[in-house]
């Protein structure tokens, strides 16, 4: 998040990053330096000094810099989805398993385990996200808190699943 007087990374259209030193675009009113400094030159302001807050450069928004979701499925690399845990690069192993046995315990003690992700009310979805990311910080970098709703989907998924087989096991018995 940029701080004012910190460089500020911004993403143009070929997402290419380059810095702006914001302190200095302020200062500067919105007028070109006549020194050439290498902070300015980037993303030079234009002389036009007419409308000089909408000529600075916006700081760019925490949504930007967050890591987007991978194209496709959770735990269907074969079909076009992907492996989570290869997906979480700078991950251990051993952050992974927290994260996911954290995730595990507040889903069973939150939702209901009988449904799959998408019957789930998205209030109590909000809620194990947000128990997550105030848990795991890094959680924070990720767009949407994907990587928890992945591991929610995963394991609804599993559950319902095994309650569905002990239910036709239980049926089976019975007759």
């Amino acid at each position: 998040m940029p701080v004012a007087g910190a460089h500020a990374e911004e993403i143009d259209d070929d997402t290419h990053i380059r810095t702006t030193n914001l302190k200095s675009a302020k200062q500067n009113n919105g007028t070109r330096s006549d020194t050439n400094n290498s902070e300015d030159t980037p993303n030079a302001v234009p002389d036009d000094n007419s409308d000089s807050d909408q000529s600075v450069d916006a700081a760019p928004t925490v949504q930007a810099s967050k890591i987007p979701k991978p194209q496709g499925e959770p735990g269907r690399p074969g079909y076009g989805g992907y492996t989570l845990a290869t997906e979480l690069t700078g991950w251990t192993n051993q952050d992974y398993a927290d994260v996911n046995n954290y995730v595990k315990a507040k889903a069973t003690a939150i939702l209901n385990t009988r449904l799959l992700y998408n019957k789930q009310v998205e209030a109590k979805l909000a809620q194990v996200c947000d128990k997550a990311k105030q848990h795991f910080p890094i959680l924070c970098k990720y767009e949407a808190e994907w990587p928890v709703r992945d591991l929610l989907k995963l394991h609804l998924k599993y559950t319902l699943e095994q309650y569905r087989k002990a239910t036709r096991a239980q049926k089976k018995n019975a007759d």
